[in-house]
């Protein structure tokens, strides 16, 4: 990751699951987030984020009382999928350990087993630049588009 701007190089250009930092995205994800939170606490990340896109069903608080840490966008342009991710990836790669990233919804869960076979993979592949796992979720995606992600809106 050291050739991307912005970007930190951890000492041995390794990817590893210790130098991962995991960005969980979410909006009103109360009734999914623990579960979520739950699935990727004990993968041994580097460090687990939440950034949270204005919700108002207490999903901050929830992350906080796991002792995750909490990016809450502010409500001056509209939030989007892409901008949490962007600001999660920021402020994850002020930590110079950090060597990858994953995101995560809010909504979703990882398999225990995940994060170690996709980084070992990872470092096996560089330079490859990401891997990921697609559900198909065209409403989701629909929604994430739409206005109702502005500021302001439920």
């Amino acid at each position: 990751m050291a050739d991307l701007p912005g970007a930190n190089s951890a000492a041995d250009d390794r990817i590893a699951v210790d130098t991962t930092a995991i960005i969980v995205i979410g909006r009103n994800e109360a009734a999914n987030l623990a579960a979520c939170l739950d699935s990727v606490a004990s993968l041994g990340a580097r460090c687990i984020l939440y950034v949270d896109s204005g919700s108002t069903d207490g999903s901050p608080a929830l992350a906080r009382a796991k002792a995750i840490q909490v990016i809450d966008l502010a409500p001056d342009r509209p939030f989007s999928a892409a901008r949490a991710r962007n600001e999660g990836a920021s402020a994850a790669l002020s930590d110079p350990a950090v060597s990858a990233l994953h995101f995560i919804d809010g909504d979703c869960r990882l398999h225990p087993d995940w994060l170690s076979a996709a980084t070992a993979f990872m470092d096996r592949a560089a330079p490859l630049a990401a891997i990921c796992c697609i559900q198909s979720r065209a409403a989701l995606n629909s929604f994430c588009c739409s206005a109702q992600l502005r500021p302001g809106h439920p």
